[in-house]
């Protein structure tokens, strides 16, 4: 414990804290109100105006007659205030605005944000994806892995695998964030870049589509059809398949 004297009522007092300047509460509001006094609304110069109590007033947005409750009221209501505050919100917006062009359709359009830079959530998409797939392809190269084509409007990405259907199938097909979050950051060779003609030639060969998918998969069970997989036992939903049906859809 060291012993202090307080700055206010100079009395002793004791304290365990070191930079203690005051005994009690009371002295230390009594020190603050004397360095910071309140200022007086009459005397301010801040204040362009003097609030009376009960002062009327017009209203900014509706120009209604009200009896104000403070100096800073400027609106009759919570519903002339909002339509106020969107008004300044707008010119705030349009000073800020700046015209753009997009470098997707190439259209000139008004942007009130620093960081849009097309015209529309179509064109966004477009333009990330435009990136992503510049991306992949410096990744791999920017050519064909079997026949070195480097024209980058035939180039396609293929699964090594041929397990894309499956990927497609779990996934609910392609987009910006599949290329993003599998494609690029994927170390153990998965995917591969391909020219068209290579990639449908891989198919082929491979039986990885669609129609030559049933010869893979007679292969892989040794001739056998698979009951749960055969199309031919799944029923038929046409024309010639329909049965009549009554006003009350009975059969």
């Amino acid at each position: 414990m060291i012993v202090r004297v307080c700055q206010n009522c100079n009395k002793d007092f004791l304290s365990s804290v070191h930079n203690t300047k005051f005994c009690s509460r009371e002295c230390h509001g009594v020190s603050y109100r004397k360095a910071h006094p309140r200022v007086n609304k009459d005397t301010c110069p801040s204040r362009s105006r003097i609030f009376e109590s009960g002062q009327i007033l017009n209203c900014a947005v509706c120009n209604r007659q009200f009896r104000a409750r403070s100096n800073s009221a400027g609106t009759c209501s919570k519903a002339c205030w909002t339509k106020q505050n969107l008004k300044r919100m707008k010119s705030l917006r349009t000073s800020r605005a700046k015209s753009k062009t997009c470098p997707v359709c190439g259209q000139t359009f008004v942007s009130n944000y620093g960081i849009a830079k097309c015209c529309s959530v179509n064109c966004s998409h477009i333009y990330q994806y435009r990136h992503f797939r510049v991306l992949v392809l410096q990744k791999y190269g920017n050519k064909c892995c079997r026949c070195g084509f480097s024209d980058e409007r035939a180039l396609q990405v293929d699964h090594v695998n041929g397990d894309g259907w499956k990927r497609r199938q779990e996934n609910r097909g392609y987009s910006v964030a599949y290329y993003r979050d599998e494609v690029l950051p994927d170390t153990e060779g998965h995917f591969q870049l391909l020219c068209a003609n290579c990639n449908w030639i891989k198919r082929v060969e491979n039986k990885e589509h669609p129609r030559l998918r049933g010869e893979r998969r007679l292969i892989e069970n040794n001739g056998e059809h698979d009951e749960e997989k055969n199309f031919e036992n799944t029923p038929r939903f046409g024309r010639e398949n329909r049965q009549p049906q009554n006003r009350f859809g009975s059969h």
